[in-house]
């Protein structure tokens, strides 16, 4: 009878979230979230490896990539939003599926970097602004938890709650990265970065929801991590594009 209950309770909250299609994009990091930390990755890489960089990634290309790093909140968001989420535990998003934020990471990072070398360069950064859209989702501790999809519906109001947050303090934090730091995106796959980001998510999930650290401090420390995770994208597109 409880599993039945259970079972009925699920599938009652997809229902309501299909219906709204709004309810779990709260727990992502906000569009200005989501801007300012693609922008602070592009300043990274600028800051750490001067002109060369910086030419690569020109006035022109931080526009387009400020556009396009939100748009899959526009056109990626069928089915409540569940491609944005990656179960590190499990491999797949809240509902059980292989389609999730680490799956649209790596695709939309690849289609990125043959678009490039096909000479398809502005396919290719819109391609690898919405890449970049995914690691972020990945390093926000509310959309890398394992706990259940029941668990996650209830705790909703944690998801809109730490999002506000991270908006509130986004100014604050301003990474920098020393050139080393950078070889670790130079010498891992795509998905092992991805999946890297995830797993320290999910840490700092868990310090939130224990109250073992504050919200504040984990909402701090994920932007921290989500913008040198972009940062070292970026870097690593550069290294592809050119076979370096």
């Amino acid at each position: 009878m409880k599993k039945s209950i259970k079972k009925s309770l699920v599938s009652f909250l997809i229902f309501a979230m299909c219906l709204s299609n709004a309810t779990l994009s709260a727990g992502a990091f906000s569009s200005d979230t989501h801007e300012y930390t693609t922008k602070r990755g592009s300043i990274i890489v600028e800051e750490t490896f001067g002109s060369e960089l910086a030419s690569f990634y020109n006035a022109e290309v931080k526009a387009q990539l400020k556009i396009y790093c939100t748009k899959p909140d526009e056109d990626e968001a069928q089915g409540s939003y569940k491609v944005h989420f990656y179960n590190p535990a499990t491999e797949k998003n809240f509902i059980g599926e292989d389609d999730s934020a680490l799956s649209r990471f790596t695709d939309h990072y690849n289609q990125a970097v043959d678009l490039y070398k096909k000479g398809r360069k502005n396919e290719a950064f819109e391609q690898l602004a919405r890449s970049v859209h995914f690691l972020e989702d990945m390093n926000t501790p509310v959309h890398t938890n394992n706990q259940s999809f029941l668990d996650s519906a209830i705790d909703v109001l944690l998801h809109v709650t730490f999002e506000k947050k991270c908006v509130k303090l986004q100014s604050r934090v301003e990474s920098i990265m020393l050139k080393r730091e950078f070889d670790y995106y130079k010498n891992n796959t795509i998905k092992q970065i991805g999946k890297s980001s995830a797993f320290l998510a999910n840490d700092n999930f868990y310090a939130m929801y224990q109250k073992i650290e504050t919200q504040e401090r984990i909402a701090l420390n994920s932007i921290e991590n989500a913008q040198k995770a972009v940062a070292g994208v970026f870097y690593r597109f550069y290294l592809d594009v050119r076979g370096i």
